[in-house]
Formats: C-alpha cells, structure tokens, sequence
C-alpha cells in the first residue's frame, strides 16, 4: 500500500480493511463473544493499518506534508505571472470531504461574497438569531460556505469571538448542523441519534441479560426503562441505567432545557450562553418535553 503511497488516507486504509476481513473474516472481523458482528467489523483493522502507517513515517516530514493546491482565489490575489509558492501544509482536515472549497460559486468573487457577508451581519444586528429563520439567510449562508471556511481555516486561526463577530449564524443551530454536514457529508444530528439509540439498546440488552447481578435500585431503573410502553429513547433510558449503576446523580448528566427559548448569542461580548431553566431530572417519561443538554 505504501508502494503506491507514503501517506495512504484513511478511504484506502477502508478498502484495504474490507479486502482482509472478507478474505480472513475468521481471523480478523470484528465479533463479540456471541458471534455477532461488531460495527462495521473491520474498525479494529482499519486501526492497525493506519497505526502501522504512522509508525513508519516517524522522521520522514514529506510523507506528512502535502503541497497546497492552487485555487481561484490565489489567481485573484496574485500575479499571473508569477507561480504558486510550492508550500507544504499540516493536514487538518481529516474526515472531512469539503475542507476547503477550491473555487467560488459561479459568478461570484471574494468582493461580492464580502458583501453577502455583511448583509448578513446587518440582519443579525437587527433581529438577532430569529433571522435565521428568514429564506434570504439560509440562501446567503449556503453560497458564503467557501468563504466561511476561508475565514475559520486561516493563520493564525480566529478566535470564537472573532468567527461569531464575522458570522453569527453560525452559532445558530440550524447552520452550525448545516455547516457540519457540508463539511463532512454527516448529519450530526441525525447520526448522533441514531448511535446513541444503537448503542443504548446494546446496553440495555446486556443489563437485561444480568438483571439478577444488579442493586434493586439499578433493577428498578433497569425494569423501568425496558418496558414496551416507555416513553424516550434507548440512549437516554440506557444512561440512566448506567448513571444509576455508577451510582451518580442525574444532575451531574442532564441539564433541563426550556425547549421554548433559543439559545441567546451576544456579538459586542462574546458571550454564548443558553437562557435555561431548573426543573426535574430528565427521564424517559419526560423526554418529550424536555431536552438533554
């Protein structure tokens, strides 16, 4: 593999890790003690090979660095006549599929996509992050993304004061989840679910499984979040079983959120704060008027 590369990505590291398991599936898939299939059941592989691949380029800097491309904007900014500076640069953007957007949308330049920028911010001095509720900000956020990643992947990197004074709507969750899924291709949100919802029913069934080893208050707990009828998901019903296993309180996890009330993003200070309110422990009882923060 390192033949071809010195620095294999980790997409290749994938498909080598799928070639191995499928050929010696016996000796190296990923199972529990059941037999059952564990993940993707090639994660452990993709680990050593890519472990292996680190090791081996202990000392040697330019399998670690890689040459920045030459984009539009540096044709805008430079002269023609001159060639790109062939600069290295630390890889930064694993796992990500739109790091940095090479080129600007069509008929746009960095002047014009500045001012979207502060047409944006003008909206935001004067309704806040209500506005990003309004058509016209969604539009504009999806066609400054290349700038917005200009902006946080600069050197020296910004501060959070300074990304949220440039681009407020960020801090909203609806373009912060939106930025996300553009830069990786994964819906944070969705994803988060559904792994929590995966692995909590693993959980549970393996608490089920031991149900007489437990303390009467884990059964009780335990009995409670298995029935049919609960309401919640089986992450938050597997972590409360296991807060009550450790022996923890419930409000050392979960913080009571007024589902009501937005988030509350102040630009002139910095200052990111939620305006949340106390209330009873999060349950699955009450998990749909409530969300775990």
């Amino acid at each position: 593999m390192r033949e071809r590369s010195l620095n294999p990505t980790r997409r290749e590291c994938v498909v080598v890790a799928k070639a191995i398991t499928q050929k010696y599936p016996n000796s190296f898939l990923d199972k529990n003690e059941e037999g059952e299939l564990i993940g993707c059941g090639y994660f452990s592989v993709i680990n050593q090979l890519k472990t292996r691949v680190e090791y081996l380029k202990r000392g040697n800097s330019l399998s670690r660095l890689r040459k920045h491309k030459r984009t539009q904007r540096d044709d805008e900014d430079g002269d023609d006549d001159q060639p790109a500076v062939a600069t290295c640069a630390r890889i930064d953007s694993y796992g990500c599929v739109r790091w940095q957007p090479a080129d600007y949308p069509d008929g746009e330049t960095s002047a014009s996509l500045e001012e979207k920028k502060l047409e944006m911010i003008d909206i935001f001095s004067q309704e806040g992050l209500k506005g990003a509720e309004r058509g016209r900000v969604e539009d504009l956020m999806a066609i400054t993304y290349a700038k917005q990643r200009e902006y946080i992947n600069a050197k020296p990197s910004p501060s959070i004061l300074d990304v949220g004074k440039e681009w407020p709507f960020l801090f909203s969750q609806k373009f912060l989840l939106s930025h996300f899924t553009t830069l990786t291709n994964v819906e944070l949100y969705t994803r988060l679910n559904e792994d929590m919802d995966k692995k909590g029913k693993r959980q549970l069934d393996f608490f089920s499984s031991q149900i007489t080893k437990w303390r009467k208050e884990v059964r009780a707990v335990l009995k409670e979040a298995i029935k049919k009828d609960r309401e919640g998901s089986d992450g938050l019903a597997a972590m409360l079983v296991m807060l009550s296993h450790f022996k923890e309180q419930e409000e050392s996890l979960f913080l009571i959120a007024d589902v009501d009330e937005p988030p509350v993003f102040q630009v002139n200070t910095g200052d990111y704060h939620s305006r949340r309110r106390r209330g009873p422990a999060v349950s699955p009882s009450h998990s749909k008027d409530h969300h775990a923060r």
